[in-house]
C-alpha cells in the first residue's frame, strides 16, 4: 500500500489510514480460527475479551505469556485511543467502520471488531491523559522473545515493517507540528492585529459618531437660531407694518389737525374783521353824528352871534377855538383816535354840550383799548399758532429723521439678511460635506470591519483545518502503533507456533 509522506495534509482520511496485512491463512493451519463480529456492541478491551473466551490452553512459558499480555494491553490502549479519537471527530467527515484484528495468545484465535457504538468519557480522558507517548515507547519495551523472531521478521515483506514507517510519521508529525504551530503563532498575531484594528475602528466610529451627534446639535442650534431670526423678521415686518399704519394715521390726524386749526383760525379772524368792521362803522357813525352836532353848534352860535352882537368876539375866539378843536379831532380820529384828556377837559370846559359826547369818547376809548387787548390776545394766539407751526415742522423733522433711521435699519437688515442667507448656505455646504465625509469615513470603517470579520473567520476556518489535521496525524499514528504491535505479537505468535 502507497502513502503519500510528502504532504500528509494533502492526503485525505482514507489514503491516510494504514491499515494492516495480516498472514496468509495456511500459516494457521495448526491453529483453530473464530470470527465473532460484534454488530451494535460496545468495545470490550483485549484484556477482557481473552478472559470470556473459553479455550484449551496450550502450555507455554512464562516469559512468552507476559510478553503477550504486555502487547495486549498496548493494543488495547491503542484501539481505545484511536476509537476515541475517531468520536471527536466533527461531523463533516462520513461515518466509518474501525475493523481491527487481533490473535489471542491465550486461545490462538482471530478476533474482527466492528466499533459502532459511543465510548465512555472515562475512555476519552484515558485517551487525551497520554496522546503519542505509547508509540515512542513501544520501540523500548523489553521483549525476550524478539531475538527468536527476529528472522521471522525479516523474512516478511518491505510492506509490513512498520518501525522505518512509525519512525518517518512521527517525523513527520514533529515538522508538521512545528509549522502548524509556526501557522497558529502567526494566525495568533494576525487575530491580535486584527483585534486591534477591529479596537481602533471601534474607538474611530466612537468619535465619528460623537462629532456627528455634536454636528447635530450645532445643527439643531443653528435651526433654533434661524427660526429665531425668522420670527424676529416676522415681529420686524410686522413692527414696520405697524409703524406704517400709525405713521399714516398720524399724517392723517396732523392732516386733521391742521384742517381744524386753519379752520378755527379763519373763522376766528373772520370773526375778528367783522367785529372791527362794524366797530369801524360805528366810529364812522360816531362821527359822522359828531360833525352833525358841531354843523347844528356852529348854526346855533351863528344865530347866538346874530341875536348877541356884543358876544362876537368871544364867539369868533370859540370858534377859532372850535376849529382848533375839530381840526385836533381830525387828527385825533386819524391817529386811532387818541385824544388828549386836558384837551377834551378844555373842550368840555369850553363846549358845555360836548360833555355828553365825552362819555361816549371814553367809553370807544375803553372798546379800543379792548380792542388793543383783543388785538394782544389775537397776536399772542398767533405767536402761540406759529410756535405750533415750529413744534409740527420740528416734529415732521423728527419724523423725517426717523423715517432716515428706519430706511438704514431696513438697509442693514437686509444686508445681514443677505449675509445670514449667503452664511447659511455656506454652512449647508459644510454640513453636507461634513456629512459626506463622515459617511464615507463610516462606510470605510464598516468595510474595514467586514474584511477583518471576513479575515477572523478565514483565521477560524485555518485553525479548525488545523485541528482537524492534527487529529488526522494523531490517528495514523496510532493506527501505524496499533498496526506495529498487532504484526509484532502475530509474529511472536507465528514464533511460537513454529516452535
Amino acid at each position: 500500500m502507497k502513502t503519500n509522506y510528502g504532504n500528509p495534509s494533502e492526503n485525505s482520511y482514507e489514503s491516510q489510514i494504514i491499515q494492516p496485512t495480516l498472514m496468509p491463512s495456511h500459516l494457521f493451519t495448526n491453529t483453530q480460527i473464530q470470527k465473532q463480529p460484534l454488530v451494535q456492541v460496545p468495545l470490550v478491551p483485549l484484556r477482557q475479551g481473552h478472559k470470556s473466551q473459553t479455550t484449551i490452553e496450550p502450555p507455554q512459558s512464562k516469559s512468552k505469556v507476559q510478553d503477550s499480555t504486555q502487547l495486549n494491553r498496548d493494543a488495547s490502549t491503542l484501539i481505545a485511543k484511536l476509537d476515541s479519537l475517531r468520536e471527536i471527530q466533527t461531523q463533516e467527515s462520513l461515518p466509518r467502520h474501525h475493523q481491527s484484528t487481533y490473535v489471542q495468545s491465550k486461545s490462538k484465535v482471530l478476533l474482527e471488531f466492528k466499533n459502532t457504538t459511543p465510548k465512555t468519557v472515562q475512555l476519552q480522558q484515558n485517551v487525551f491523559a497520554s496522546y503519542v507517548e505509547p508509540f515512542r515507547q513501544s520501540k523500548s519495551i523489553s521483549n525476550p522473545s524478539a531475538s527468536q523472531n527476529e528472522g521471522w521478521i525479516e523474512t516478511l515483506p518491505p510492506q509490513k515493517n512498520y518501525e522505518a514507517l512509525i519512525e518517518t510519521l512521527m517525523k513527520e508529525q514533529d515538522s508538521v507540528v512545528k509549522q502548524y504551530c509556526e501557522r497558529i503563532s502567526t494566525l495568533d498575531k494576525k487575530v491580535t492585529r486584527l483585534s486591534q484594528e477591529n479596537t481602533n475602528l471601534i474607538e474611530q466610529n466612537k468619535l465619528l459618531l460623537d462629532q456627528n451627534f455634536e454636528l447635530n446639535e450645532e445643527i439643531s442650534q443653528w435651526k433654533n437660531y434661524l427660526n429665531q431670526s425668522l420670527e424676529y423678521q416676522k415681529a420686524n415686518s410686522q413692527s414696520q407694518n405697524d409703524n406704517h399704519i400709525i405713521e399714516q394715521q398720524f399724517d392723517y390726524n396732523n392732516s386733521l389737525l391742521k384742517q381744524e386749526n386753519i379752520k378755527k383760525l379763519q373763522q376766528q379772524i373772520n370773526s375778528i374783521l367783522e367785529q372791527k368792521n362794524t366797530e369801524i362803522n360805528g366810529y364812522i357813525s360816531q362821527i359822522s353824528d359828531q360833525t352833525q352836532l358841531i354843523q347844528e353848534l356852529n348854526q346855533q352860535i351863528n344865530q347866538y352871534l346874530r341875536n348877541e352882537s356884543s358876544l362876537q368876539t368871544m364867539l369868533g375866539d370859540l370858534q377859532n377855538k372850535i376849529k382848533s378843536q375839530e381840526k385836533q379831532i381830525e387828527k385825533s380820529t386819524a391817529n386811532n383816535y387818541q385824544a388828549n384828556v386836558q384837551d377834551q377837559y378844555e373842550y368840555k370846559q369850553l363846549v358845555l354840550q360836548l360833555e355828553s359826547k365825552c362819555g361816549t369818547i371814553t367809553e370807544k376809548e375803553t372798546q379800543i383799548y379792548e380792542l388793543k387787548n383783543k388785538n394782544s390776545r389775537l397776536q399772542q394766539q398767533l405767536l402761540q399758532f406759529s410756535a405750533y407751526q415750529q413744534n409740527n415742522r420740528d416734529y415732521e423733522n423728527s419724523l423725517e429723521q426717523k423715517q432716515k433711521e428706519i430706511i438704514k435699519l431696513q438697509q442693514e437688515l437686509q444686508r445681514k439678511n443677505q449675509e445670514f442667507i449667503t452664511f447659511q448656505q455656506q454652512l449647508s455646504v459644510q454640513l453636507k460635506i461634513k456629512n459626506e465625509e463622515s459617511e464615507k469615513i463610516i462606510n470605510n470603517l464598516e468595510q474595514a470591519l467586514l474584511n477583518n470579520n471576513e479575515e477572523l473567520q478565514k483565521v477560524t476556518l485555518e485553525l479548525k483545518t488545523v485541528k482537524k489535521e492534527k487529529a488526522k496525524l494523531s490517528m495514523n499514528l496510532m493506527t501505524a502503533g496499533m498496526a506495529n504491535l498487532v504484526m509484532t505479537s502475530q509474529g511472536s505468535i507465528q514464533g511460537e507456533i513454529y516452535t
